[in-house]
């Protein structure tokens, strides 16, 4: 969004949420359900560790994924969740030049497949301006936090120090 805004040099979107005008799959829609449920008003939502292990923690086993809910699993807002689905402000331009984005995916995401993030990327359509996409091998959505993250940071780093 902040690219969209013109208030950023250049963006990296990390497992990121879909654009208004991006339609995400089935699969993204079942697992996030739980999150936007429109059901619970604007309760906060903490997924049961089961929930974790599917969405997050799947690039680890039951008790390492119970370990890092103790840890790492936080409440957060349905209604800040669900706002991207609505509102305008979470629609982006697609069209418009822009600068430079990073679109990093994990192979292993069950919310945000790799796919989709790819399907993302190329919703962009200046072929003149620079989007990248790098899907990680064997990386969940939990990308930034799980063994290896390292490499991640490594490659955000080296992408931002050739295109800025």
């Amino acid at each position: 969004k902040l690219i969209d805004m013109e208030k950023a040099v250049a963006g990296v979107s990390i497992d990121g949420a879909p654009p208004k005008n991006v339609m995400a799959p089935f699969s993204t829609v079942k697992i996030v359900w739980p999150v936007v449920n429109f059901f619970k008003g604007n309760t906060v939502f903490l997924g049961s560790k089961e929930w974790y292990h599917k969405a997050f923690f799947n690039n680890y086993s039951k008790e390492e994924s119970d370990k890092l809910y103790e840890t790492v699993a936080a409440p957060e807002s349905r209604k800040l969740a669900r706002d991207p689905l609505f509102k305008n402000s979470a629609k982006l331009d697609l069209n418009k030049p822009h600068k430079p984005l990073l679109f990093i995916a994990g192979s292993r995401d069950n919310i945000f497949p790799a796919k989709f993030s790819r399907k993302i990327a190329d919703a962009y359509k200046d072929k003149n301006i620079v989007v990248d996409f790098k899907e990680f091998e064997g990386r969940s959505h939990f990308i930034a936090g799980e063994k290896g993250w390292e490499e991640v940071a490594a490659y955000v780093l080296n992408w931002i120090n050739k295109t800025i």
